[in-house]
């Protein structure tokens, strides 16, 4: 399992609780170390993950710095079974933004989604219809979300 980690607060955060939780679960964690933001150049960790066999790519970046970290790994032939970025791709102007078809088979987590069928005091289906109607922004789609409201 390969980490994207910028050294910032999510990304030391991401960091320390991947090497402190996948080791014990059976992964091998090759982490590229945290990056300045706005890195130009992630050749070195990307070829510290061929050399490993990284088949898992996770991490959680901004747009920018992953739109760079994934356009390069795709012209250094590094293409990973499984890519999941927090952050970077939470929208799908972002998703867009990668050009071409770069954004084909990655995922993200969710923060929320009108589909959720959650009970909250904050209203949260209202704001997520709402919102993005307000702001003209399209809500990412959701694959495979199964949940059970309780």
């Amino acid at each position: 399992v390969g980490l994207l980690a910028a050294n910032e607060v999510d990304g030391v955060a991401f960091a320390e609780g991947s090497n402190a939780l996948l080791p014990g679960a059976g992964y091998t964690l090759i982490d590229g170390g945290r990056f300045p933001p706005g890195t130009m150049d992630f050749s070195s960790i990307i070829n510290e993950f061929k050399r490993n066999d990284v088949q898992i790519l996770f991490g959680n970046l901004t747009p920018p710095d992953f739109a760079r970290a994934w356009r390069q790994c795709f012209r250094m032939a590094f293409l990973p079974r499984i890519c999941s970025i927090g952050r970077a791709i939470f929208f799908p102007t972002a998703v867009e933004a990668l050009g071409g078809d770069l954004g084909l088979g990655l995922s993200s987590e969710t923060p929320w989604h009108p589909a959720f069928p959650f009970k909250s005091s904050l209203a949260c289906r209202v704001l997520a219809i709402t919102f993005p109607m307000r702001c003209s922004w399209q809500v990412a789609h959701i694959s495979g979300l199964s949940v059970r409201a309780p």
